[in-house]
């Protein structure tokens, strides 16, 4: 035997998803096996592509190389991506046990939406004599929502209370279709507002609260909303909504012990637990423990709020380690070493894992992306296992996780969850035990970070260790285009030593942006990148063809070439200076953008470095940059704006 199970589940379930897993953990380890978890933020509302490269992780793991399988069926979003994990499992002959709703082929452990959806609407017809409803319903083709419907049809006709089937409004799960679905049943009804908005789950009955309050409409003085899940947002929302709350460390529980007797041979039959019905604000009743709860959700909000703010500078700095480390040349070694001292993963435990499809897409090439899993080697990435790093270049794809092998009397349990630029294949990343990122939802915030930065990283250069066919690239800056350091160290020595010895007339002129450091505060990195592309394009149209601009580091320039007349200097200089403002004016950007220039027009002398004559246009720069500071009035102004921010 492996030991070793597998689970699926989609991480937009949070909360409910790691109370389970939990306590499926807490079986794992009184029966000794080892949890890989396979979770994704697919959802309904993503392009298809995205959808296919978040679904990607699933494809993972071939099931033969585990014990057993559990599924969460109601939270995968996609009816087909379970029926196809419940046929990989019986493929692989191995037991899988479904936790959610009921799906054929598969043991079930749920709640029954049926009868739990039932004693809410008894609640609302009998204690609020509610008679006319809006329901705002999931797909048509998910099964707990259709039986969430059959439950309050049922209680109508019991009541003898006309229900009209055209009051069931299909969705897609997602905020905002709950929002446009309540701003329609606003706009239609505003005069004759039903009694209520029963909704399929939570987030879209606070969805359908908010545009209510937009619309000055009082929730439950003019209308009453329900949900279903009972989520803490929405027992801490105001008002607290009315719902139906499910056990879920308990349904973990009683999946893991079936799926034991599964492998143990024996049978096993299927287990409804009934919902608890959850009375509160949203319906026009009094519930204490929902008043508690936001007492203990405001005490702990300072922590909550410092612990959020200090994941942000985590995830920030992981970004700079991750592309600083491309611009030393030590990629991997700072993306380990970074991973290796970060308290964001718990116990200091992350893979990283780079599918051999990547190398391709990093360099520029096209492929055809395999749309069923990863590639059968994989680059490792980065490799840390509590805080010891693990020196590994690659593994085959079914050893999952660098070096792992179970060890006896230890269970860990770790989550796989997918790495992609929106639509292209990047890898995986795996992390042990990080539940709390799942139920704070940081696992997706680290996610988006995460992808977006590989994707700037993709942008920004091609990863030098990935392929070597691009090292011709290194001389060029990938944000503007031009010559950066690397490349003036060939191009600009071999112009100063070909100048020296000719006896030409050289010109070193040095461009610097004003005041980078405010746009890239106030206004944010990425309208610095635009700034800085503003600034190079002046500069290429603005000079001779036969001069050298040189990106020489962050928001300064550098321009070389040989030249015979001091005039052509100056002619150059000022277009740039004047074209730099002129091109921002006209992109309307929302900050001034200029620049300060000085130049140096010499002959090299035999005595003479470049290094020494760089040296000297800078000093001319910065004097000229000290009087621009004090003299454009346009440069004063922006500053005042930037402390009003």
């Amino acid at each position: 035997m492996e030991r070793r199970i597998a689970v699926f589940a989609n991480a937009w379930g949070e909360k409910r998803i790691s109370d389970s897993l939990e306590s499926i953990k807490k079986c794992a380890i009184e029966f000794d096996y080892d949890v890989f978890v396979f979770i994704s933020h697919a959802a309904p509302g993503m392009s298809k592509n995205e959808q296919i490269e978040e679904k990607r992780i699933y494809n993972l793991p071939e099931l033969e190389d585990f014990d057993g399988a559990i599924i969460f069926s109601d939270s995968m979003n996609f009816i087909e991506l379970v029926c196809d994990i419940r046929d990989r499992a019986n493929k692989a002959g191995i037991p899988i046990v479904n936790i959610g709703s009921q799906v054929d082929g598969m043991p079930y452990v749920g709640t029954s939406d049926l009868e739990s959806m039932t004693d809410l609407a008894e609640h609302l017809v009998g204690e609020h004599q509610v008679k006319d409803i809006e329901f705002i319903a999931a797909p048509k083709d998910a099964e707990c929502s259709n039986l969430r419907i059959e439950a309050v049809r049922s209680v109508f006709a019991r009541y003898s209370i006309p229900f009209d089937e055209k009051c069931i409004h299909y969705g897609d799960w997602s905020v905002r279709d709950a929002m446009e679905i309540t701003k329609r049943i606003i706009r239609d009804r505003r005069d004759n507002l039903p009694d209520a908005i029963v909704c399929a789950n939570d987030l879209l009955a606070m969805s359908a609260c908010v545009e209510l309050q937009k619309a000055g409409i009082k929730v439950p003085e003019e209308i009453i909303v329900t949900g279903y899940d009972n989520l803490e947002d929405g027992q801490v929302f105001i008002p607290s909504l009315c719902t139906v709350g499910q056990d879920y460390p308990l349904l973990g529980e009683i999946a893991f012990e079936k799926l034991m007797k599964l492998i143990n041979g024996e049978k096993v039959s299927d287990t409804v637990l009934n919902g608890e019905l959850i009375k509160n604000g949203s319906c026009g009743c009094f519930n204490s423990n929902a008043a508690l709860l936001r007492e203990r959700v405001c005490k702990s909000a300072f922590y909550d709020k410092v612990i959020s703010r200090e994941f942000s500078w985590s995830n920030n700095w992981f970004s700079n380690a991750i592309l600083d480390g491309e611009s030393n040349g030590k990629l991997k070694e700072n993306t380990t070493a970074y991973l290796k001292r970060t308290t964001m993963f718990e116990n200091g435990t992350t893979y990283i894992l780079l599918d051999q499809n990547a190398k391709l897409y990093f360099a520029g090439e096209e492929y055809t992306t395999c749309t069923e899993g990863y590639s059968d080697t994989l680059d490792v990435f980065a490799a840390v296992e509590q805080r010891q790093i693990i020196n590994c270049d690659t593994i085959n794809r079914r050893e999952y996780i660098p070096g792992y092998k179970k060890q006896d009397g230890v269970t860990k349990m770790y989550i796989f969850f997918p790495a992609h630029f929106v639509d292209w294949v990047f890898g995986y990343i795996v992390v042990e035990d990080w539940l709390v990122g799942i139920e704070t939802g940081k696992l997706n915030i680290f996610v988006n970070n995460f992808n977006q930065t590989v994707e700037k990283l993709k942008q920004n250069i091609s990863l030098e260790h990935l392929n070597e066919k691009l090292t011709d690239l290194y001389t060029k800056d990938s944000l503007t285009g031009i010559y950066n350091r690397f490349g003036f160290n060939n191009e600009g020595k071999r112009i100063f030593d070909e100048s020296k010895h000719k006896k030409k007339h050289m010109v070193l002129m040095f461009i610097d942006v004003n005041r980078m450091k405010l746009i890239n505060d106030y206004y944010g990195h990425l309208q610095g990148d635009i700034a800085i592309k503003v600034v190079a394009e002046v500069i290429k149209k603005c000079i001779s063809e036969n001069w050298l601009p040189i990106r020489f580091g962050g928001d300064e320039f550098l321009v070389v070439g040989q030249c015979d007349k001091e005039e052509d200097i100056i002619e150059s200089k000022e277009r740039i200076v004047s074209g730099v403002k002129i091109a921002g004016k006209k992109m309307n950007l929302p900050f001034y953008l200029s620049i300060s220039c000085g130049y140096l027009y010499f002959c090299p002398e035999d005595e003479g470095t470049l290094d020494s004559y760089i040296k000297q246009v800078d000093e001319s720069m910065y004097e000229i940059k000290a009087y621009m500071h004090a003299s454009d009035t346009e440069l004063r102004e922006f500053e005042e704006r930037c402390k009003k921010l």
